[in-house]
């Protein structure tokens, strides 16, 4: 493993006092979960972090390029792309590890990713209810069963 850059080293830390748990996968690169989903956690020079959460394409029938254009519409802070393998959401922030109230600054983040991913997950699940004429609790449960 390359060394770690020390923000990141101190990003992950914060992450971990906040009550997450923090793997650090590179000099830039934090994985974590939230709301049960693995998240990962880029840190750019500069002082801004990136938050990334992909899924599967063959896990989410029925969520293509209109459903993304609708999230993407009504969602503009998260941004979500398709691919033929992949469905991903990720988000920017800019956040400074080493100034102060810096562990404020990134609960409130987190705090608004986690909305963010909450609301990318019901498009999934509505799409899959849609796709499959499914209505209310016939809906599959998580994107990752």
């Amino acid at each position: 493993m390359s060394e770690i850059r020390s923000d990141t080293a101190k990003l992950a830390a914060l992450v971990q006092e906040l009550g997450y748990r923090a793997q650090i996968e590179d000099d830039s690169t934090i994985k974590t979960a939230m709301s049960g989903l693995t998240v990962v956690i880029f840190n750019w020079p500069g002082d801004s972090i990136q938050l990334y959460l992909a899924f599967s394409r063959g896990q989410q029938e029925g969520f293509g390029i209109e459903q993304a254009n609708e999230l993407n519409r009504l969602r503009r802070f998260i941004k979500c792309y398709i691919s033929p393998k992949a469905i991903s959401f990720e988000q920017d922030f800019f956040f400074d590890v080493s100034k102060d109230g810096a562990k404020e600054e990134l609960e409130r983040i987190l705090r608004t990713w986690e909305g963010s991913i909450s609301s990318a997950f019901d498009a999934l699940k509505d799409a899959q209810k849609d796709d499959r004429g499914q209505t209310g609790e016939d809906a599959p449960a998580s994107p990752n069963a």
